[in-house]
C-alpha cells in the first residue's frame, strides 16, 4: 500500500505527499498523448495540472479552484513535490 511520501514514477498511481507545512497534497501521474505523462497535484479545493517532459521537468498547463479553471500561481511547496516525485522541477 502506498504511503505518504512514496515516489510517484508509474502512471496511474496516486500518492499523498506530506508537505513541509504539515498538509497532505494528492499527486497523480497519468498517461498523456502530448507529454511523457500528466501530473495532477491537488490541495484542498485547488488543483494544478502539469505536462511532464522527457527530461523530467514539468510544464504548467492549467489550474482549477472549486472545480473551475483559473490561473493559479505555483506555490513554493511544489519544489518539495518535485523532489518527492523524482521530477527536476516545475516551469510556471
Amino acid at each position: 500500500m502506498p504511503q505518504p511520501g512514496d515516489p510517484v514514477r508509474r502512471t496511474g498511481k496516486k500518492r499523498r505527499i506530506n508537505l513541509p507545512n504539515g498538509r497532505l497534497a494528492t499527486v497523480k501521474l497519468t498517461d498523456d498523448r502530448d507529454y511523457t505523462a500528466r501530473l495532477d497535484v491537488s490541495l484542498g479545493d485547488r488543483r494544478w495540472v502539469f505536462g511532464v517532459r522527457q527530461d523530467d521537468s514539468a510544464e504548467y498547463l492549467a489550474g482549477y479552484e472549486n472545480g473551475e479553471r483559473t490561473a493559479l500561481d505555483c506555490p513554493d511547496w511544489l519544489d518539495h513535490v518535485a523532489e518527492k516525485t523524482g521530477l527536476e522541477g516545475f516551469d510556471a
